[in-house]
């Protein structure tokens, strides 16, 4: 039976750590996740998700880094500082199974998304689709971010897409053909994550197909936002605000300035 509310993968791995109290191995935290109900065991390999997300916690370069988890050993993690992680033997001396790939971009996820952009936000004539990621100040240039986009007429689906190249360049055809006036918004997600300098970067591996239904997944609960599902997909990263273009800015501070004159002028 699960909780009422399921948690995030990492949530439910710290949870886990938390109440054990010992160093355990993956697949062992993958099973207490299951019968504690934390989160439904998604895909077809949930033990690999497990291993992957807690060998990325574990690295501080990573997105994912957690410092309160450390790594004591092949494929065993405990809380970072217990007693019980500083009385674990050397990692060289633990079990030498083999476990699944820690390589951190074999998570692929997706890594940036927009919902409900308004076209007449952007000016198609620049090569520029601007968002602000939580949390930070510097806006960042989508246009060439790479993956899944909707259009939308109001709040109803138009047509859904995809693009291997330039999300910009998809969105300004759109704008111009037959599609121009059965979309007034748009929501995208971009598999290209942010770089720290604010730029993207290149696509990540090619998906198995556990992570592809997990990814699928997440788009679903994201652009259509079922009720029952009660929580955002596991594999979203970060939700960017959308940012006007500074000559759309413009050109609507002169016209309500026009407005402001004019009204003057009547009076």
């Amino acid at each position: 039976m699960t909780t009422q509310r399921e948690m995030g993968w990492q949530e439910a791995i710290f949870t886990v750590l938390e109440g054990a109290g010992i160093p355990l191995k993956y697949d062992e935290i993958t099973r207490i996740i299951g019968e504690r109900g934390l989160r439904s065991l998604t895909g077809a390999t949930p033990a690999n998700t497990v291993s992957a997300y807690l060998n990325s916690m574990v690295k501080p370069e990573h997105q994912w880094y957690d410092a309160r988890v450390s790594k004591v050993g092949r494929g065993i993690f405990a809380l970072a500082g217990s007693e019980t992680e500083l009385d674990t033997p050397p990692v060289e001396d633990l079990d030498d199974e083999e476990e699944p790939n820690d390589d951190p971009e074999h998570i692929v996820r997706v890594a940036a998304f927009g919902l409900f952009w308004d076209k007449g936000e952007v000016n198609w004539s620049r090569r520029r689709l601007l968002g602000l990621p939580p949390g930070s100040q510097n806006p960042v240039n989508f246009a060439d971010q790479m993956g899944i986009y909707i259009l939308h007429n109001g709040l109803s689906t138009a047509y859904v897409g995809r693009t291997t190249d330039s999300l910009y360049g998809r969105l300004k055809n759109h704008s111009s053909d037959h599609k121009s006036v059965r979309w007034d918004r748009f929501s995208w997600f971009g598999f290209r994550e942010i770089s720290e300098d604010g730029t993207l970067l290149p696509m990540p591996r090619e998906l198995d197909g556990a992570h592809l239904i997990n990814i699928l997944e997440s788009v679903l609960i994201e652009a259509l936002a079922p009720p029952v599902n009660g929580r955002r997909g596991d594999f979203m990263g970060a939700q960017c605000a959308q940012i006007a273009d500074d000559t759309i800015r413009e050109q609507r501070a002169a016209n309500f300035r026009q407005e402001v004159a004019n009204a003057i002028m009547r009076n």
